[in-house]
């Protein structure tokens, strides 16, 4: 084989050995950049979900706060203690979800509740009055 044959063939053999590692590192980047984004964007799908159902469970503790606040705030003027537990268990869940001072007077109110009927009665009683003396 001729010397000139053997320099050009070396010459495109490695113009073309170099073209395939070159090709190979491209595709190997972009193949690391595309599952970059794909597990961005996966991320943020995830991110949006979590929120909405953050949101949803939030509404839903709110709904049952609301209801136990109703039934025995302003219906029973009393909670029994096993009662305020509950209240204070799904508040704190509801308060952890997320800033919202939504509940948070609600909260207050229902914790001072008497924790008894007779006692309810006795400290009504007393608020009638220092009512009726506050607003003469």
């Amino acid at each position: 084989m001729p010397l000139w044959l053997v320099i050009v063939l070396a010459l495109g053999g490695s113009a073309l050995i170099s073209t395939v590692v070159n090709l190979s590192v491209n595709s190997i980047v972009n193949g690391a950049k595309k599952r970059a984004e794909l597990a961005k964007k996966i991320a943020e799908e995830v991110s949006r979900e979590d929120e909405v159902l953050k949101r949803g469970v939030q509404a839903l503790l709110r709904h049952e706060l609301y209801g136990m606040y109703d039934e025995y705030y302003t219906k029973k003027g009393y909670a029994p203690l096993a009662v305020k537990n509950d209240f204070e268990f799904i508040y704190m869940g509801y308060h952890n979800l997320g800033k919202n001072g939504v509940m948070d007077g609600i909260h207050e109110r229902f914790m001072k509740l008497p924790d008894s009927a007779p006692e309810a009665k006795k400290s009504h009683g007393k608020e009638d009055k220092s009512n009726k003396t506050e607003n003469e």
